[in-house]
């Protein structure tokens, strides 16, 4: 158990938001990198929580090459999920990772566009079968989950208007279309959730600190809307504070899964995320 809870404690170490900050291109290649991660925990108890109760995650993204307004990225995250304790143990229940690239070009400091794929894969956990017939002994909910590997095409339009109050950032992502494995077995389809946004408002900002209010979604069946302000410290040579405090959640309360994020539980969560930046 203590192993796992040191596991646990070094996924933490390195956060946020699936769009890109303000990137000062240089060019070259691999001359800009973030890393990141994040452990939270859900506050509320619904009838997923024996089967989700925190989620930690680790990732980052960096330049392969930029060269003037055009820069090419790769990112990449890994998730996991855990139980409620069960047999005085640490449970996980699920698995996920993604990865992608990007071809961005800066228009101005303030707007981007960028296109590009992602993929993602999700897994039950090694304690999923264990969990799963703990409550089904105790006759209570057992969830339908759905595992299938996920792969989309995308384009997307980011722009910040700092002149405003609270310096709003906006994110549109467009993603349309989808396909099956990495050879395009079955040629491009519909995807059922087009489009995903991100909106950030900084409502208070000090020396190396900050407060951020930002909300993430995806629109379409399935789709979710996640909520979260939390406390940026520590930023020094960075935008964002190198320590983080959030609260956030997801209305309702399923499990969601997502292209961009992995899974969401829904229900309230606090979690602490540290995200670098190197350049």
């Amino acid at each position: 158990m203590r192993t796992k809870v040191c596991i646990l404690a070094l996924m933490m170490f390195c956060a946020s938001s699936l769009y890109a900050q303000e990137i000062d291109a240089v060019p070259g290649a691999f001359t800009w990198a973030r890393f990141y991660g994040q452990f939270s925990r859900y506050a509320n108890h619904n009838d997923f929580s024996p089967y989700a109760n925190w989620d930690a995650r680790t990732g980052g993204k960096f330049d392969i090459f930029q060269k003037g307004k055009n820069g090419v990225f790769f990112n990449f995250d890994f998730q996991v999920i855990g139980a409620e304790m069960l047999h005085n143990k640490v449970n996980t229940t699920g698995a996920s990772y993604g990865f992608g690239f990007a071809d961005r070009y800066s228009i101005s400091r303030e707007l981007y566009v960028s296109v590009g794929f992602d993929h993602r894969s999700t897994h039950f956990g090694k304690d999923f079968d264990a969990v799963v017939l703990t409550q089904r002994l105790l006759n209570q909910f057992i969830p339908v989950v759905d595992t299938s590997d996920m792969n989309t095409v995308f384009g997307e339009v980011g722009f910040s208007l700092p002149s405003l109050p609270f310096k709003p950032f906006v994110a549109f992502h467009f993603q349309p279309a989808s396909f099956e494995g990495m050879r395009f077995e079955g040629g491009l389809k519909y995807y059922e959730r087009p489009l995903a946004t991100d909106v950030q408002f900084t409502l208070w900002r000090g020396e190396e600190s900050r407060f951020v209010i930002e909300n993430q979604s995806e629109i379409g069946p399935g789709g979710f809307t996640y909520t979260e302000g939390r406390m940026e410290l520590f930023a020094r040579n960075q935008d964002e504070g190198r320590f983080q405090l959030f609260v956030g959640g997801v209305p309702g309360g399923g499990i969601y899964q997502s292209i961009n994020y992995g899974w969401y539980r829904g229900g309230a969560q606090i979690g602490i995320r540290v995200p670098i930046v190197a350049n």
